[in-house]
């Protein structure tokens, strides 16, 4: 796969799925640059795997309000997973 044709997955929108992890990939003559922007999530939150040349970045978030002190008990729960799967080009050496 061609530098080129990795940009055209990250950026086309028919690609990406509707819940997704923003991503940005940099790569010069030497190496790719990956940078994850996840929101609301520590690091413990994420796990990055890499197999047959894709790259696989899942994270998860889960988030508990809780209202007590009013005349009435109020709890909330949020939980989101997002996925990106990045096909690793050719040219990149994995150690």
């Amino acid at each position: 796969m061609s530098r080129s044709s990795l940009w055209d997955q990250i950026l086309n929108n028919n690609y990406m799925p509707a819940l997704k992890a923003n991503v940005d990939v940099v790569s010069d003559n030497k190496k790719y640059t990956i940078t994850l922007e996840a929101a609301g999530r520590e690091q413990k939150d994420s796990s990055i795997k890499l197999k047959d040349q894709i790259l696989t970045i899942n994270g998860n978030k889960q988030q508990e309000q809780e209202e007590r002190d009013k005349p009435y008990y109020r709890i909330e729960r949020c939980y989101d997973t997002s996925e990106r799967n990045l096909a690793v080009p050719n040219d990149v050496d994995i150690i």
